[in-house]
């Protein structure tokens, strides 16, 4: 279901049920509906829903009909992207493209009109954990893509009138940038610990062996006498040095977000937590993308995240507050002086251990459009809302506000729903349709190759007449030899 909550009076205004659970959420922004009541919804049957929220009060009132619901909700559109889960959803800046991502390693690009007109999408090496495109202040409009198995890509908004969408929505020339993570956590604390000294000590060592020997030599050289060649000497066996670490399996990416064009910093899970990791995508290109290894190039260590990663991070408006959710169910606030990540940036933090510790990690923050109040979603199912501003400067008189209705949406027909779990696709309606199209055609072909045997029979059979009228003499048997 999904449920449309007034958090300042602590009451639920509405609520819209459906077959399979949700799993994504995002709010339209102004510049698709300035009312601001549409909603993008993913759901676990790979089906995306976009509904609407309005005051039923703003409606004609029928005969025999009141209106006395504070909220109502509308189906305006149901599409099938995807054959998994829907994971992320995010709508361009300029409001133009929806991308939705899912845990089928795919990202479909939807043109945002009145109805939503697929545009294609693409493959990627993993499922998708979350989808960013690219602020304002960047010169391109492009979309952060991050994979749960360590993979990140970058890509431009695909333009719907480039698309050849006759056989396939399949994208298969949209330039991509990868970036591979590669762990480095273990040379980290490497660097950090004795193992560094003992490192830097034989280097020494090594050294200054290599200099004595060049000093001996030389001054072998300056007293005339040659020097022969000696068989180098067995150096005493060094206790080796313990391998660095690299986890088999990729640490998952939880969240990340951009920092400038074409870099990002990363929260990942597993052996690689407690760390936030800035990287940037590079331009060489290789074949398999499975192949890279790439290093970020700027790590920040955070408190006490070893066994307790950062899953969700948001930002207040002025970017002046970061908002951490953390898997054991606390929120983080860490105030920024220079809208900028750096180690002296995240050493201060507030703390509020607000959700279940075992089962209550934080599944999403937001804040609302005006930076008053901030809101909390955990594992635990429990929804927390928290006054950013102090009391004194929370107005007693603060409202929601429900968007009126669109004009003529009361003679409207209902929207037709996608009930059924295991329905196809768009990508397989259309492959469906692409065969049915191809099988179509070869039964045409077949149907004009069956009359023209027909004909050629007819003729043949008239030739058969005709040549039994004949004289026998002239007859030609049944069997000619040419």
């Amino acid at each position: 279901s999904v449920r449309i909550y007034d958090f300042i009076s602590n009451s639920q205004l509405s609520e819209i049920k459906f077959k399979q659970g949700g799993t994504a959420l995002t709010w339209a922004p102004r510049v698709v509906n300035p009312k601001g009541g549409l909603i993008a919804v993913g759901f676990e049957d790979g089906v995306v829903r976009i509904i609407e929220v309005y005051d039923p009060k703003g409606l004609p009132i029928l005969a025999g009909q009141t209106n006395t619901e504070n909220a109502a909700i509308n189906l305006k559109q149901a599409f099938k992207p995807h054959t998994a889960a829907v994971t992320a959803l995010a709508y361009e800046q300029n409001g133009d493209v929806l991308a939705t991502g899912s845990k089928d390693k795919t990202v479909f690009f939807f043109a945002v009109e009145d109805e939503y007109e697929p545009i294609g999408f693409i493959c990627v090496p993993g499922p998708v954990q979350a989808l960013q495109w690219s602020p304002p202040s960047h010169v391109k409009s492009m979309l952060l893509i991050l994979c749960e198995n360590g993979f990140a890509l970058q890509v431009p908004a695909p333009l719907p009138e480039e698309q050849d969408t006759e056989s396939t929505y399949q994208i298969k020339n949209l330039p991509t940038q990868y970036f591979h993570f590669y762990s480095i956590k273990s040379r980290i604390k490497v660097k950090n610990s004795p193992l560094e000294e003992e490192i830097a000590l034989r280097e020494k060592k090594k050294q200054e062996k290599e200099k004595a020997k060049l000093e001996w030599i030389k001054q072998q050289q300056e007293m005339g006498k040659e020097i022969e060649e000696e068989e180098p000497e067995e150096e005493p066996e060094e206790e080796p040095l313990p391998p660095l670490y690299i986890p088999e399996e990729p640490s998952p990416i939880l969240c990340g977000f951009y920092s400038a064009p074409g870099k990002f910093w990363l929260s990942l899970g597993g052996y690689d937590s407690g760390f936030l990791y800035h990287c940037e995508f590079s331009n060489d290109h290789q074949d398999d993308p499975e192949n890279r290894q790439d290093e970020p190039f700027e790590v920040i260590p955070i408190e006490d995240t070893d066994s307790n990663p950062i899953h969700q991070i948001s930002f207040c408006t002025s970017r002046l507050l970061m908002f951490c959710g953390m898997q054991n169910g606390a929120l983080r606030v860490y105030p920024l002086q220079d809208k900028g990540l750096s180690v002296n940036t995240l050493k201060e933090y507030w703390s509020f251990n607000v959700h279940d510790n075992d089962y209550g990690q934080i599944q999403g923050i937001c804040s609302s459009y005006d930076d008053r109040f901030l809101i909390t979603c955990g594992g635990d199912g429990n929804i927390f809302t928290f006054n950013v501003l102090s009391p004194e400067d929370v107005h007693k008189e603060l409202k929601a506000k429900i968007p009126s209705p669109r004009s003529g949406l009361e003679k409207e027909k209902a929207t037709e729903d996608i009930e059924d779990p295991n329905a196809c696709n768009i990508e397989e309606v259309k492959q469906k349709k692409e065969y049915e199209r191809i099988m179509k055609e070869a039964e045409e072909k077949k149907n004009k190759k069956r009359e023209e045997l027909i004909a050629l029979r007819h003729e043949f059979l008239v030739l058969l007449q005709k040549n039994q009228e004949l004289p026998k003499h002239m007859q030609l048997p049944r069997e000619v030899h040419l």
